[in-house]
Parts: C-alpha cells; structure tokens; sequence
C-alpha cells in the first residue's frame, strides 16, 4: 500500500517538473517577441517623426512660396486700374490667404505631431534599451532553469523506475492504466470516503482496504485506494 502512495507522490512530482519545462518555451518566445516588439515600435515611431519632418519642411517651402505670392499680389494691387483687374486680383488675394492660413495650421498640426511623436522615440528608445539589458539575463535564467528541471525529473524517473519494482507487476499495470487517465491515480480511503471523487466506499470493501488486504478501485473514480494509515507507514 506504501509503495503506492510513494508512486503517486513521484508522479506527482514528475507533473509539476514537467508543467515547469512546458512554460520555459512559452517564457523564451515571449521574452523574444518582447524584444522584436520593443525594436519594431521604435522604427515604426521613428518612421512616422521622419515622415512629419519631412512633411513639416515642404509646407515650410509651400508657405513661403504663398507669403511671396501675396507680397506680389498685393504689390500689384496698387498698379490695378479697372475694377475687373481689381475684383480678379482680390479674388487671387483671398485663394492665396485662404492656402496660406490652411497651410500654417497644418503645420501647426504637424508641430503638435512632432513633439508628441519625439516623445514617443524617447520612450521606445528607453523601453528597447531596458528590454535588451534584462533580456540576455533573462534568457540565462531560462536555460539555467530548464537544466535544473531537465535534472530533476531525471533523477525522478529513475526513482519511480525503482518504486515501480517494489510493487506487483499487475498492480504495476493497473496503476498505470488508471494514471493515464487520473491524477492523481491513488485516493486515500478514510471514514469509508474516497479523498478524491468524495464517494462512499462500500463497508466490506472499505474495511479489505483498511486492513491492507486488498487494492480495490473506487466505482466513483476509478483511483486505487489504500487507508489512510498508508500515509504515515
């Protein structure tokens, strides 16, 4: 009966190295993705200032082309004789103010942009700089843990190798037949109650398991039981 609660506790253990090795794949790639994420938002912000500069200078250029239009318009406004020269050239005036001030918000726009998007590549610049100072010790960290663990369970297998042999060869089976489809495979019989599935173990058959003369199967669960004096053997 001991020996079966020395196996479920090895297969546990053996679970819980295992769920930690499974995670160490999944901690890797998100510590890359981190990285490639944190290299990607910096270009792209880069890019997008880039783009605003370039932008904010050919409206630099179009504004100055519209204040010398308006400085030759209204230089020719002095020299216009007729009232249909005169109404033409106010009409071209009002177009050129009207270009001018969409012109000087937009660049207006395009300050307000610039400053936030400068912000934006200081703090990329800053998250990228930190990710890839914690990155390498992270992955260390990592490869040191999945050696670690690699061992552990190694050295657990080998022990439940050798649990393994101390029990009965049909008992052996029947246990692994129940584990591979219950975890944990063993539920401790006492007050008559299955610790697993909570069900009522009948009398005669409870009283076989608590006398240790006997392994029988819970019909809730399936577990093998044993008493939970085995707990304590």
């Amino acid at each position: 009966m001991r020996q079966l609660i020395v196996l479920r506790d090895i297969d546990e253990e053996i679970a819980t190295v295992g769920n930690g090795l499974a995670r160490i794949p999944e901690e890797r790639e998100a510590i890359e993705r981190e990285l490639v994420d944190a290299r990607e938002t910096l270009a792209q912000t880069r890019h997008s200032l880039e783009s605003d500069e370039v932008e904010e200078r050919r409206l630099e250029g179009k504004m100055r082309e519209q204040e010398a239009l308006l400085q030759r318009l209204n230089a020719q406004s002095a020299q216009v004789t007729s009232p249909q020269a005169y109404e033409a050239l106010q009409h071209e005036l009002q177009h050129a103010s009207t270009a001018s001030s969409e012109f000087e918000t937009r660049a207006l726009e395009l300050m307000e942009s610039i400053d936030q998007l400068r912000g934006e590549v200081a703090a990329a610049e800053d998250r990228l700089q930190r990710v890839e100072e914690q990155a390498p010790a992270q992955l260390d960290e990592l490869s040191e843990r999945e050696t670690r663990l690699t061992a552990e369970r190694e050295a657990l297998l080998e022990r439940r190798e050798k649990a393994g042999q101390r029990l009965d060869a049909g008992l052996l089976a029947h246990y692994e037949r129940v584990a591979q489809q219950r975890r944990p495979a063993v539920g401790i019989v006492e007050g008559e109650i299955c610790s697993e599935c909570r069900i009522a173990v009948p009398t005669m058959r409870a009283s076989e398991i608590q006398r240790a003369e006997k392994v029988h199967a819970c019909s809730g669960c399936r577990r093998l039981l044993v008493p939970v004096q085995a707990l304590h053997e």
